[in-house]
This record gives C-alpha cells, sequence and structure tokens, in this order.
C-alpha cells in the first residue's frame, strides 16, 4: 500500500512539474515576441530620420550632398527589382506644395504629380497598422526645382 502511495505522488508531482516547465515555455516565448515587437517598433519609427539619408534617395551632386530626396533617384528604386529589405510595409511620398495632380509618378508624368510608391507590402490579414510621416525637401533634377513632400511609412501587424 505505501508503494502505490508513494508513486501516486511521484507520479502527480511529475505532472506537476510538466504543466509549470509547459506554462514557464508558453511565457517565455510570448515575452520573446513582445520584446521583437518592440524592436522592430522602434526601428520602424526610426526610419523616418534615416529614410532620407540613404544613398538610393538623398540628392547629390559631384559628390557634394544635400538634405534632400532626388525624385530621379526614388523612381528609379521604386520601379527596380531589388529586394527591398526595409522595416515599413508601404513607402509612399506625397507632393504637398505646390499642389499638384493626384495621380502616381512616372518618368513621363513627372512635374504633374504628387504621388511616388516606393514600397508597397501589403499583407491580407491586417490587425494593426502603424503610420510615421515626415515633411522632407523633394528636389526634381530636371528643373533644378525643390518641393515640400511628405514621406508616409506604414508598418502592417
Amino acid at each position: 500500500m505505501q508503494i502505490q502511495e508513494t508513486i501516486l505522488v511521484i507520479f502527480v508531482f511529475i505532472i506537476m512539474l510538466l504543466i509549470g516547465l509547459i506554462m514557464f515555455y508558453r511565457a517565455n516565448v510570448e515575452s520573446i515576441k513582445n520584446e521583437e515587437f518592440k524592436d522592430r517598433l522602434i526601428k520602424f519609427y526610426d526610419m523616418t530620420s534615416y529614410f532620407p539619408n540613404l544613398p538610393e534617395v538623398k540628392c547629390s551632386s559631384l559628390s557634394q550632398e544635400s538634405e534632400c530626396i532626388d525624385v530621379l533617384k526614388v523612381l528609379a528604386l521604386a520601379n527596380s527589382n531589388v529586394e527591398k529589405d526595409f522595416i515599413a510595409d508601404n513607402i509612399t511620398v506625397f507632393v504637398i506644395y505646390p499642389e499638384a495632380v493626384n495621380k502616381e509618378c512616372s518618368r513621363a508624368s513627372l512635374s504633374d504629380c504628387n504621388t511616388f510608391k516606393l514600397h508597397a507590402n501589403k499583407p491580407k490579414n491586417i490587425k494593426s497598422v502603424y503610420r510615421t510621416s515626415t515633411l522632407v525637401s523633394l528636389y526634381y533634377p530636371e528643373e533644378e526645382k525643390h518641393k515640400v513632400g511628405r514621406l508616409v511609412l506604414e508598418m502592417y501587424t
């Protein structure tokens, strides 16, 4: 009789230990997922400051850089087939001054458009959207003019 009680106590103890280990594992995995999401969110919001300074879009002339975005480089980046590794799922630049026709920009209609879509990766299932934007100076090298634009970054979860 005492052996059966001892075996039953050991069995109950092992079951409780396994339940505790499973709960600890799940809590640990959830904590890691939360930290990963927080890190991704911080990188996303930091992207508003470092995206305009990327060499792929930044204005430069004779190796002199200025604080603006070159629209020809933006069009080249948008039309390239290179896999873009951005934190943001959607990157759009809007021309806000002077006002222009509400249409997407292309090489042919560069002067009378207001939307540059650089990166679009919208998932089918969206739980929430994080959006940030900043004002940028847009440089049109063919006209040698500057316009005011808004860089909009979106991240879907």
